[in-house]
């Protein structure tokens, strides 16, 4: 939601960092990857969700809340939960700042622990505040895009260290 001037009263914390790895994936291809500018927004992002959209003694990202202020909705769904693991990851990469990297390891934790169904595979939709389970996997917005290609970026990032 936005107000008459064009500034968000409301943030969707998944948005935010997919947004913050793929500006720098984007200033790479235009031939700036050392823009500080782009690097400051990257990393803004990443830690307004760190900061109000994280659980951060578990893990995972909850879906949105103010542009400024802790989270309101603290459901979790799949897709945000997995572009978080690659927004935390470029962080680290950018940065070398331990936090960074604690937020993946949590999260990856979070991710594998939570949202994956290990007997039939594939992601839960979403993990509602009160911890009940969405197990739909199928459905109008639920497709493999987001979870194929955090897959794909974490295993291109890490490269020979898995």
């Amino acid at each position: 939601m936005a107000d008459r001037d064009g500034d968000s009263k409301e943030c969707e914390y998944g948005l935010d960092l997919e947004a913050s790895w793929l500006i720098v994936e984007a200033a790479q291809r235009v031939g700036r990857p050392q823009d500080a500018k782009i690097r400051r927004a990257s990393l803004m992002l990443v830690d307004h969700a760190l900061r109000d959209g994280f659980d951060n003694q578990r893990g995972g990202v909850y879906r949105y809340g103010p542009a400024a202020g802790p989270a309101k909705d603290k459901d979790m769904e799949w897709w945000q939960q997995v572009e978080a693991l690659v927004a935390l990851l470029n962080a680290y990469q950018l940065t070398g700042d331990r936090k960074y990297w604690h937020g993946f390891d949590l999260q990856a934790h979070f991710v594998m622990d939570k949202f994956v169904d290990h007997q039939y595979g594939e992601l839960y939709t979403t993990i509602f505040q009160g911890g009940k389970i969405d197990d739909e996997k199928v459905g109008p917005w639920k497709a493999p895009y987001h979870a194929t290609r955090a897959c794909l970026e974490i295993i291109s990032r890490l490269g020979g260290t898995l």
